[in-house]
């Protein structure tokens, strides 16, 4: 697990604290990623500019309910795909389930490059993917890389997932997965608005899924199959 540094630390607190000059200094700086642990024992970069990351810096992590409510489905050997996020959720799943499978997707150059930052601050053994999930064919000339989940795995990159988290556009990388949909045993999707929630919601029922209610209606949670649920262990940094 990678030591933080003083200046993680400095930065940290700094922000956490809400004393004034936080933007000034963080921009001479050079605006690094401030490195913390968070309150699964993961560490993440995180970028204070970004809103998300700022749920992290302040709360210790994001979605916790989600990753709960995912827990059930993260055993050994199991295969989980977590798309977008910058694999905030695939680190702290593989720290939890060491012999879980784990496949981190993440389009754009400084979104993987992220990716990459925190699966190695967290030495972790997380496969990461400079592609994001989608249901159209990538052309070529976006910015960044995109493939159907089918795609992929009749390429053979990657297992058939068992469990899929998905941050962003749900509805397309859901229909992207196309015959393989129906081997998935959870799916969660996250950072969504109410009409996309909506249609991801009839999307997955139409497939045979069951639409758990959420605590947030900011994500939500369908399975194949009615499991006793167990809480993710909190790992509190006394960092």
């Amino acid at each position: 697990m990678r030591h933080l540094s003083f200046r993680d630390r400095f930065l940290a607190l700094f922000f956490r604290r809400n004393w004034p000059g936080f933007e000034t200094l963080y921009r001479r700086m050079g605006s690094p990623a401030i490195f913390v642990i968070t309150r699964y024992g993961s560490v993440a970069g995180l970028d204070p500019r970004e809103s998300a990351d700022c749920e992290v810096l302040l709360s210790g992590y994001r979605e916790s309910e989600m990753l709960r409510a995912l827990r059930p489905f993260l055993r050994e050997k199991a295969v989980f795909w977590d798309a977008g996020g910058s694999g905030l959720h695939a680190v702290t799943a593989k720290l939890a389930v060491p012999e879980l499978v784990v496949h981190a997707f993440e389009s754009g150059i400084d979104r993987f490059q992220k990716l990459l930052a925190n699966v190695s601050a967290s030495v972790v053994n997380v496969h990461p993917w400079p592609v994001g999930l989608h249901n159209a064919p990538d052309d070529g000339t976006g910015e960044n890389i995109l493939t159907r989940g089918e795609t992929f795995i009749d390429g053979g990159f990657a297992p058939t997932p068992d469990i899929l988290k998905i941050e962003g556009d749900g509805i397309s990388a859901i229909t992207g997965m196309g015959k393989y949909l129906s081997k998935i045993e959870a799916v969660a999707v996250t950072a969504c608005d109410k009409s996309s929630q909506s249609q991801a919601e009839t999307l997955l029922t139409r497939a045979g899924f069951e639409i758990h209610p959420s605590v947030s209606d900011a994500w939500l949670l369908a399975t194949r199959k009615k499991r006793n649920r167990r809480p993710l262990r909190e790992k509190i940094s006394t960092t």
